[in-house]
Protein backbone atom coordinates (compact mmCIF):
# COMPACT_ATOMS: atom_id res chain seq x y z
CA UNK A 1 0.00 0.00 0.00
CA UNK A 2 1.35 3.24 -1.20
CA UNK A 3 0.49 6.42 -2.68
CA UNK A 4 -1.12 6.78 -6.04
CA UNK A 5 2.00 7.96 -7.87
CA UNK A 6 4.32 4.80 -7.13
CA UNK A 7 1.24 2.38 -7.03
CA UNK A 8 1.20 -0.22 -9.62
CA UNK A 9 -2.39 -0.19 -9.60
CA UNK A 10 -5.31 1.45 -7.91
CA UNK A 11 -8.33 -0.36 -6.38
CA UNK A 12 -11.41 2.07 -6.44
CA UNK A 13 -14.22 1.25 -5.44
CA UNK A 14 -17.89 2.69 -4.49
CA UNK A 15 -21.03 1.41 -2.05
CA UNK A 16 -23.56 0.67 -4.09
CA UNK A 17 -26.32 -0.76 -1.75
CA UNK A 18 -26.77 -1.65 1.71
CA UNK A 19 -29.89 -3.74 2.69
CA UNK A 20 -31.46 -5.70 5.51
CA UNK A 21 -33.66 -8.74 5.47
CA UNK A 22 -35.73 -10.55 7.86
CA UNK A 23 -34.45 -13.88 7.85
CA UNK A 24 -36.19 -14.83 11.36
CA UNK A 25 -39.64 -13.94 12.87
CA UNK A 26 -41.29 -14.19 16.46
CA UNK A 27 -42.88 -17.75 16.97
CA UNK A 28 -46.67 -17.02 16.49
CA UNK A 29 -46.11 -13.84 15.34
CA UNK A 30 -44.36 -13.36 11.32
CA UNK A 31 -44.71 -9.82 11.59
CA UNK A 32 -42.03 -9.17 14.12
CA UNK A 33 -38.15 -10.24 13.49
CA UNK A 34 -35.72 -11.89 15.61
CA UNK A 35 -32.63 -12.48 13.31
CA UNK A 36 -31.93 -10.19 10.05
CA UNK A 37 -29.83 -10.76 7.59
CA UNK A 38 -27.41 -7.35 6.16
CA UNK A 39 -25.59 -6.85 3.12
CA UNK A 40 -23.20 -5.01 1.67
CA UNK A 41 -22.40 -4.20 -2.26
CA UNK A 42 -19.39 -2.24 -3.61
CA UNK A 43 -19.03 -1.89 -7.48
CA UNK A 44 -14.99 -1.62 -7.97
CA UNK A 45 -12.76 -1.44 -10.52
CA UNK A 46 -8.39 -1.99 -10.63
CA UNK A 47 -6.68 0.19 -12.62
CA UNK A 48 -3.10 0.12 -13.71
CA UNK A 49 -0.56 2.34 -13.27
CA UNK A 50 -1.05 3.43 -17.22
CA UNK A 51 -4.82 3.80 -16.88
CA UNK A 52 -5.44 0.37 -18.30
CA UNK A 53 -8.35 -1.59 -16.50
CA UNK A 54 -7.00 -4.53 -15.10
CA UNK A 55 -10.37 -5.93 -13.45
CA UNK A 56 -14.24 -4.60 -13.41
CA UNK A 57 -16.07 -3.02 -13.25
CA UNK A 58 -17.98 -5.61 -11.14
CA UNK A 59 -19.73 -6.12 -7.47
CA UNK A 60 -18.61 -7.71 -4.61
CA UNK A 61 -21.00 -8.49 -1.79
CA UNK A 62 -20.43 -9.17 1.71
CA UNK A 63 -22.88 -10.47 4.40
CA UNK A 64 -23.74 -11.12 7.39
CA UNK A 65 -26.94 -11.77 10.26
CA UNK A 66 -27.71 -10.57 13.52
CA UNK A 67 -30.04 -10.81 16.31
CA UNK A 68 -32.55 -7.72 17.10
CA UNK A 69 -32.63 -6.45 20.68
CA UNK A 70 -34.45 -3.36 21.72
CA UNK A 71 -32.55 -1.36 18.81
CA UNK A 72 -32.30 -2.41 15.30
CA UNK A 73 -30.35 0.59 14.60
CA UNK A 74 -27.77 -0.25 17.11
CA UNK A 75 -27.58 -3.68 16.23
CA UNK A 76 -27.40 -3.16 12.61
CA UNK A 77 -24.33 -0.58 12.90
CA UNK A 78 -22.40 -2.89 15.21
CA UNK A 79 -23.02 -5.85 12.19
CA UNK A 80 -21.86 -3.65 9.69
CA UNK A 81 -17.99 -3.78 10.35
CA UNK A 82 -18.59 -8.05 10.04
CA UNK A 83 -20.41 -7.35 6.55
CA UNK A 84 -17.46 -5.35 5.43
CA UNK A 85 -15.06 -7.77 6.47
CA UNK A 86 -16.54 -10.65 4.54
CA UNK A 87 -17.29 -8.36 1.48
CA UNK A 88 -13.24 -7.43 1.81
CA UNK A 89 -12.78 -11.15 1.70
CA UNK A 90 -15.11 -12.24 -1.28
CA UNK A 91 -13.32 -8.79 -3.04
CA UNK A 92 -9.21 -10.19 -2.36
CA UNK A 93 -11.12 -13.27 -3.88
CA UNK A 94 -12.32 -12.34 -7.11
CA UNK A 95 -9.44 -10.15 -7.74
CA UNK A 96 -6.20 -13.08 -7.11
CA UNK A 97 -8.31 -16.10 -7.97
CA UNK A 98 -10.96 -14.49 -10.92
CA UNK A 99 -14.22 -15.50 -9.59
Amino acid sequence: ITNEDQADATLSGEISRINRTPARSVRGNVLATTEFNLGLTVRYSLTGRNGEHLAGPSDAYGTTSFFVSSDVTTDERQALPLATEDLASRLVTQLSEGW
